[in-house]
């Protein structure tokens, strides 16, 4: 009779086991994060007065129950998203429905969708447990219908006391001048921030630190073999001191005279321009 009940229940876990792993991988799918990241894989070193406890207090989740926010707030590179990704993450695997959305995207699709589409879309921002908007007013102005969704979107959220979650690199106090509507940031904030966390995150950027390395294992195969090195690209969108310190960064150990650069006119630049800063063209030394 025993060995008989302890080969059921074995069996038994296993299909609640199995059952678990579906739904959170469903919340997963369907929660719109495009990566599976935590806060263990965040190199805190790299930035060391990031506000790291109240970073993971945020994962706990606590703020969910509460129907609190958190406001992530500071310079472009910093790992913004990232935290907020893990957060999203983390409440995938602890059976919260989360929806994850490009903010900019998400406002400027909805602006070009027809009535049926906008009523579907307002539906998906109002319902989950987790609401992530990431890297909002990252192109300075939304247009009137998004800014109108916003408003909506935080206004019933609340009321519902259902959590958001929201990464920029604007100052709040800038936020009136990006939605046109000094009111409208007013009336925004007043209840985003009412329950809310706020991280300032000040430091360096993650995305040169990577483009520097990248930088510098290329360097280290073109002082092997000068031939590898056809075309050094980078980001367009950089001013050109931040691209310089990261190239010097990058070739610090090995020198200059170790990297062959040349110009192709077709993307005007000293150095060859491309997007994104992590596409950095280098030949074969590309792949490394």
């Amino acid at each position: 009779q025993q060995p008989f009940l302890e080969t059921f229940s074995l069996i038994l876990q296993d299909e609640l086991d199995r059952r678990r792993s579906r739904l959170t991988e469903r919340r997963y799918q369907t929660s719109g994060l495009d990566e599976r990241v935590t806060l263990h894989d965040f190199d805190w070193r790299f930035n060391p007065k990031l506000p790291r406890q109240a970073c993971f207090e945020l994962h706990t989740l606590k703020f969910i129950t509460e129907g609190s926010n958190g406001l992530i707030i500071g310079k472009p590179g910093t790992g913004k998203s990232h935290i907020a990704k893990a957060v999203a993450y983390q409440a995938t695997l602890q059976g919260y429905h989360v929806r994850y959305v490009e903010a900019d995207s998400a406002f400027a699709q909805f602006g070009l969708a027809s009535p049926d589409e906008q009523d579907r879309q307002l539906k998906d921002l109002l319902e989950p447990d987790l609401l992530v908007l990431d890297d909002m007013f990252l192109a300075r102005r939304i247009t009137d219908a998004g800014a109108e969704l916003l408003q909506t979107v935080v206004h019933r959220r609340y009321k519902l006391r259902r959590s958001i979650v929201v990464t920029s690199n604007r100052v709040v106090q800038d936020w009136g001048k990006y939605l046109g509507d000094n009111t409208m940031s007013t009336t925004i904030l007043d209840r985003l921030m009412h329950r809310a966390t706020l991280l300032e995150f000040e430091g360096n950027s993650y995305r040169l630190k990577e483009a520097a390395a990248r930088i510098a294992r290329a360097a280290a195969i073109v002082g092997r073999d000068p031939s590898a090195v056809k075309l050094l690209a980078v980001s367009k969108t950089q001013a050109p001191d931040r691209v310089l310190e990261a190239v010097a960064a990058g070739l610090h150990e090995f020198g200059p005279e170790s990297l062959e650069t040349r110009t192709d006119p077709a993307l005007h630049g000293p150095f060859g321009l491309a997007e994104p800063i992590g596409s950095l063209f280098v030949g074969e030394a590309a792949k490394v």
